[in-house]
Parts: C-alpha cells; structure tokens; sequence
C-alpha cells in the first residue's frame, strides 16, 4: 500500500498541464483508461477530454475518475492505443468506482463537481478525495522514455483532427510523431523503447 501525499509533491503544479492516465467506468461498471491531460486550478483538477470520446461518455454519466500517475511508456501505450496485449490489470480503487491500473506509481481518485461543454471538447472539473503514492527508487534519465509518451499523445489527436478536416494540425502532429520515434530509435536502439513507439 502506498502513502499519503499531497498533489505537488506529484508534478501537479497550478496551470500546468500533466499527462496522467484516466481511468473511468460506464454505468456497467466496464473500465476504460485513456491518457489525459490534466491542470490544476484553485484545487480543482481539470480534464478537458474531447466529447466524442468514451473517457468523456463514462466521466458525464458516473461523475468518477482514476488519474493514474506513471512515466511508463507502457501503459500509455496500451491506453493511447487500445492494445489488447500486454492486458492492463486494473485493481479496485479506495474511494471511486473507477479503477486503478496496477503499476502506476501514484492515484489521485477524484469526483466530477462540474462538466461544461465547449466546442469540441468539455471542460470537467474534479475534486480529489484520495491522493496516493507508491515508493518507487529513482532511476537514470533516459530521453526515449519522455519521447515515446510524446509521439503517443500526438499520435492519438491526429484521427481527431482528420476526422475535423485539419489537414495542416494533423500532418504537423505526424512530423512530430516521426520526430519522437527517430529520436527513441537513435537513443535507445533495440529496447522496449522503440517496440512502443
């Protein structure tokens, strides 16, 4: 079991935009984990996730969320990419319904006080109820691992933006994803780095 602890001691800084991995539910109780990037504001969290999406469908009709805290390239790609191998192996949260991904180092489980829609995307603003952390060893910087999270997030906007006719925003996404998977490929060759990204 991990410890107790406060938002900041986690990189969640006031307006600063984090990337963690929310997990929801849907009225069946059925998980879903995407990442998400998250602000805080006057101790709110704020999730700004497009309204197509099933992470927006679950947070409007539960009120719940997991933001799983992790650097692990891993997990952000089986959720960015919804891959069925490696299976994320979830594990009941303390407080919320929504569950947690085992692994993560951190949880932050938090309640929807106030959902807002705005063009494409809704604004939902949560409240922390349970902030928790594992004890995890520090480990050397590897700049693949930051890299691959990067050409995941960008990767996962570019069929949104196509979908929206952005043709310019989609294909700069595109050169950004092959930016960040040369740079895995030259800095970390041969490793589990490059099988992500």
């Amino acid at each position: 079991m991990g410890s107790l602890v406060e938002l900041s001691s986690l990189g969640f800084i006031e307006g600063v935009i984090v990337e963690v991995v929310a997990s929801t539910v849907d009225r069946e109780g059925r998980p879903n984990a995407a990442p998400m990037g998250v602000t805080v504001e006057g101790g709110l969290m704020v999730l700004r996730p497009f309204k197509t999406s099933r992470t927006y469908r679950n947070l409007a009709s539960t009120m719940e969320v997991v933001l799983n805290v992790t650097d692990d390239p891993a997990i952000f790609a089986i959720t960015a990419l919804k891959l069925e191998e490696p299976k994320l192996i979830f594990e009941e949260a303390r407080t919320v319904k929504p569950p947690r991904i085992k692994g993560a180092q951190a949880y932050v489980e938090a309640k929807v006080t106030h959902l807002a829609e705005d063009n494409d995307r809704a604004r939902v603003e949560c409240k922390p109820i349970h902030v928790e952390a594992n004890l995890i060893y520090p480990s050397a910087y590897c700049r693949a691992k930051p890299a691959v999270i990067e050409a995941l997030i960008h990767a996962t906007r570019v069929k949104e933006f196509t979908a929206k006719g952005l043709k310019n925003k989609a294909e700069t996404l595109l050169e950004l994803v092959d930016y960040y998977v040369n740079l895995v490929k030259r800095v970390a060759p041969s490793s589990t780095y490059t099988l992500l990204a």
